[in-house]
């Protein structure tokens, strides 16, 4: 039963998909480890789900090296709005 009491800056649905004891796994990631320990945990189920479906790709020349962009649609969360100050917080400073 889906509760009435409406709250601001909460999710409702019927139906969820949860990832017990979920560990990013840095193999492969060519990212600095401090940086890899820093993401909210959305951050870091993304890349290592880009990762897989890189690696699962059957293309035998496909540059596994070039960038490529992800986009992640979900709620900010307290380490992604931690990250988002800290890192465009003094460029916005700077151009304002």
């Amino acid at each position: 039963m889906v509760s009435g009491d409406l709250q601001p800056d909460k999710a409702y649905s019927t139906r969820c998909c949860l990832l017990p004891d979920f560990e990013l796994d840095p193999h492969g990631l060519d990212l600095p480890a401090g940086l890899l320990a820093s993401l909210d945990l959305l951050h870091q189920t993304a890349l290592q789900t880009a990762r897989e479906a890189l690696e699962g790709a059957p293309a035998p020349k496909l540059n596994r090296r070039a960038p490529v962009s992800s986009w992640l649609l979900g709620a900010p969360t307290d380490a992604s709005s931690a990250f988002t100050r800290e890192v465009l917080g003094p460029i916005l400073e700077g151009s304002v």
